[in-house]
């Protein structure tokens, strides 16, 4: 059996899979394609393949056949799998650059695999791997990854050093250009009479008003000086890069600081995806095992917000698929949810454009994902979209970086929620200031936290009592990604609980469920929870 693997960059990468298409071959071909859409009656497709199966085809496969992902060439490897490469090229929009050419070369170089690449025939690289041996594959090799890094070093410096020859035959020439050509008198830019050169004298050398003249004369009279000055003088609109021109920002991550971007240069700020792997990041791990154990003592939801650090925006890629590695890791679990976000102009319907959390829309739609999940009955739905025009909500990302630049008002949906108690740590009390905002007697502060303060903060145990005993009681894990979405959820059940673990020294699940006859429990979470070791708890 041959394995293909393509990876899941959104950009398609036909080429591969017509190479494989044109040669004769009675083996059985299984193909995880990805973002790849193609007809075949010789190889049988497969969009995705969840991780366990996966891990079967590749122990049951004679060859694998892959882009030039590191992770695909290594984990057949690995494996002592042979392995024939074929790199993705930008030129045909299989992705945003050839980084994966120096993989595959480096790779090839040292013996690990076959390499196909346009000068290559798949034919004879099937023939050929029937006697080749691969070198012995080990993931801690030092010196092949420093051989990894250097070809890409050395890769960008030929880069690096190409351009700077390029530069400096530009500057000679310029400076040519302007020694010979007629001068400037007058300088519309700056208003002013410009500086010439003037005709050498050993007076004015021995004075050291030649050299003077000299570098005024050059600052005014070297050609492109005057467009220079144009720029220098909009300066300030650069260091804002909000207000930098759209063709330097497109497809682009523009820092802020404090690792925050914009993207485009528009008035959002976000997070730049993270690449990681999952299944090696510790407390990753960790928690599944805890997820596991609380799958085996009451009926257990997930729910993931995908954010900005889930998805890059240049490429279409997921960087942080979530959703996948709890369907690959958990065990007896009820059902999965996620907040879909799909690109940049979806982000930007669902979340802040100061502030990490989710918005009123998104929030509202992680509502729907959740009803969906549970199969109620009845969804609560907005009986009006209102926006407060007397305030401006400087989110959390504002406030981090004192960055008031970008301004928008709060909005909100307001719903006709039953009757029912709210209680805080144990104490009744109102969680948020829902019905002080629709009154408009809201704080008009100008840091005030509005989603915070609108929905209700983060606190060690919040719980709503609907006073429904036909319902049954929900438990809820989360981080403040759950404020916006706790009255909503609440409504369907008796008793809600809904617990933020970073208040507890030690949380002990089974006495809480025992104590408070959870009958169903709900995780929400985003990559941070997931992340973070003080969202642990004794199982």
């Amino acid at each position: 059996m041959i394995l293909v693997t393509l990876g899941t960059q959104h950009q398609e990468f036909t080429r591969l899979l017509d190479y494989i298409e044109e040669i004769k071959i009675k083996d059985e071909i299984i193909v995880q394609a990805g973002y790849t859409k193609y007809k075949s009656k010789k190889m049988k497709i497969f969009d995705f393949i969840d991780y366990d199966k996966m891990n079967e085809y590749v122990k049951k496969a004679d060859l694998i056949i892959t882009h030039g992902g590191t992770g695909s060439i290594t984990g057949p490897l690995k494996e002592g799998k042979k392995v024939i490469a074929c790199a993705r090229l930008a030129k045909y929009g299989e992705h945003v650059d050839d980084h994966q050419t120096e993989i595959v070369d480096v790779f090839s170089d040292e013996g690990y695999i076959l390499k196909l690449d346009e000068n290559a025939n798949l034919d004879d690289l099937i023939k050929k791997i029937k006697t080749f041996k691969p070198k012995e594959f080990k993931s801690n090799t030092k010196n092949f990854i420093k051989k990894l890094t250097n070809e890409i070093d050395s890769t960008k410096k030929k880069n690096k050093d190409v351009v700077f020859l390029a530069l400096f035959l530009m500057m000679i020439s310029l400076g040519f250009v302007t020694l010979v050509r007629t001068p400037k008198d007058i300088s519309e830019i700056e208003n002013r009479t410009l500086n010439k050169f003037k005709i050498f004298q050993v007076k004015d050398f021995l004075s050291k008003d030649f050299q003077d003249n000299l570098e005024d004369a050059l600052s005014d009279q070297f050609v492109g000086s005057q467009t220079t000055k144009k720029v220098m003088n909009s300066i300030e609109n650069f260091v804002n890069p909000l207000n930098a021109p759209k063709s330097i920002c497109k497809n682009s991550y523009i820092s802020i600081g404090n690792d925050f971007y914009t993207y485009n240069c528009e008035d959002y700020l976000v997070r730049k995806p993270i690449y990681t792997n999952l299944y090696e990041y510790k407390n990753a791990n960790i928690k599944i095992d805890q997820f596991n154990k609380i799958n085996n003592k009451a009926e257990t939801y997930y729910y993931i917000v995908n954010t900005a650090k889930n998805y890059d925006f240049r490429t279409g890629e997921v960087t942080l698929d979530l959703v996948d590695f709890l369907r690959n890791k958990l065990l007896n679990y009820k059902k999965i949810g996620y907040l879909e976000i799909n690109g940049y102009e979806k982000y930007k319907d669902y979340f802040y454009k100061t502030d990490h959390h989710w918005n009123y829309k998104g929030s509202y739609q992680g509502y729907k994902d959740i009803a969906s999940m549970f199969e109620f009955d009845n969804i609560m739905t907005p009986c009006e979209e209102i926006t407060f025009e007397n305030t401006i909500f400087y989110g959390s990302i504002s406030r981090e970086l004192s960055f008031y630049d970008i301004k928008e008002n709060f909005s909100a949906y307001q719903f006709a929620f039953r009757k029912h108690d709210e209680y805080i740590n144990g104490k009744l009390s109102n969680y948020g200031n829902y019905n002080l905002y629709f009154q408009n007697k809201h704080n008009l502060s100008k840091v005030t936290n509005y989603y915070g303060d609108f929905y209700g903060l983060d606190y060690a145990e919040v719980m709503f009592d609907y006073h429904n005993n036909s319902q049954p009681n929900l438990l809820i894990f989360s981080n403040s990604y759950s404020n916006s979405l706790n009255t909503l959820i609440a409504s369907h059940f008796n008793k809600t609980y809904i617990v933020d673990l970073r208040y507890f020294k030690k949380f002990k699940i089974d006495e809480y469920i025992e104590k408070y006859n959870i009958d169903k429990i709900l995780f929400i979470m985003d990559f941070g929870y997931l992340a973070d070791s003080s969202f642990n708890m004794e199982v």
